[in-house]
């Protein structure tokens, strides 16, 4: 009788230490992630909230250009998840996170439907500035990535923020960079590069064009002209100067869109030293070659660039 209770005694505990081990090798909790909405005139920017125990900041995440969701993504063929992945680091370094769907995006499309043609960058612009002070109280970080980054440095001047992070930001005039970006493109015959001339130049002068050829309807159709020259007025390396807070400039150096010379020329206006991670590009993760840059851009799977969390809450 003895023996048995020994026996059973054994076997209780054997029971006991392998389920200790299985609850160490589960799936971590689900996050907790927390819908918020936003009031903007005559509409609303919806977003998500994501808390860390023991809070030390909130960060914004300020998306970049074209329609891209509070995830990184967007119709266009962009699936990255980059913004997804990045709140869920900062999340583990005691860092909360909101990241949002631009206006006319994602969930904040209402009151949006159509209005392209009225669209100006002031907007974008004023759209962060109601979401900082949705969160007033808070130490906030506003982490701008590509285009984010200069509607951050902007916002910033008019409410007040700790941090403001650039990721990948350009630090010249936005015309300059599309037609960089357009010269770059090997595949882009001499008329192309002609056309787009003329256009830019329109374009920062303040000048509607008319006449756009089919295969450039695309980047200059008419609807969205009076955001490009409204945006085409900003100057980032003279935005970030004004800056009173912390500035923290982050690039890769795999990257295919915005180059280390705009870091540098941030990290000079504002007088920081630009942190380069070897082998990010654009989307934030590492890439090894062309093929591997290409596939990041929809590959939601891959991680983002091993020092890039770090080199954000260090």
């Amino acid at each position: 009788m003895r023996k048995r209770s020994w026996i059973l005694i054994m076997i209780s505990m054997l029971l006991i230490f392998i389920t200790a081990c299985n609850k160490e090798n589960m799936e971590p909790e689900a996050l907790v992630e927390q819908e918020i909405k936003i009031a903007i005139e005559n509409a609303e920017l919806s977003g998500t909230l994501l808390e860390a125990d023991n809070e030390k900041a909130l960060a914004i995440i300020v998306p970049g250009s074209g329609p891209t969701d509070r995830n990184g993504n967007s119709a266009v063929g962009l699936n990255t998840d980059a913004y997804k992945k990045l709140d869920m680091g900062l999340k583990e370094n005691g860092i909360s996170s909101f990241r949002y769907d631009k206006r006319g995006v994602g969930q904040s499309k209402a009151g949006f439907e159509g209005k392209e043609a009225e669209s100006d960058y002031d907007d974008v612009i004023n759209d962060l500035v109601k979401i900082i002070e949705h969160f007033e109280g808070k130490n906030i970080w506003l982490i701008g990535h590509s285009e984010g980054s200069t509607v951050s440095i902007i916002a910033a001047q008019k409410t007040e923020v700790q941090k403001v992070i650039s990721l990948a930001g350009p630090g010249e005039n936005i015309a300059d960079i599309i037609n960089w970006q357009i010269r770059e493109n090997k595949a882009n015959p001499p008329e192309i590069i002609e056309a787009c001339d003329k256009i830019i130049e329109k374009l920062k002068n303040g000048e509607m064009v008319d006449e756009i050829p089919d295969y450039l309807m695309a980047l200059f159709r008419p609807s969205v002209q009076p955001y490009l020259i409204s945006w085409m007025k900003y100057e980032p390396a003279e935005e970030i100067a004004k800056l009173k807070c912390e500035v923290v400039v982050i690039q890769g150096d795999a990257d295919i869109q915005v180059t280390i010379a705009n870091a540098e020329k941030l990290g000079e206006a504002s007088g920081v030293t630009p942190k380069i991670l070897k082998g990010m590009n654009h989307v934030l993760v590492e890439v090894d070659g062309q093929q591997e840059q290409v596939e990041s851009y929809s590959h939601p799977e891959l991680p983002l660039h091993p020092e890039l969390i770090n080199s954000i809450v260090e």
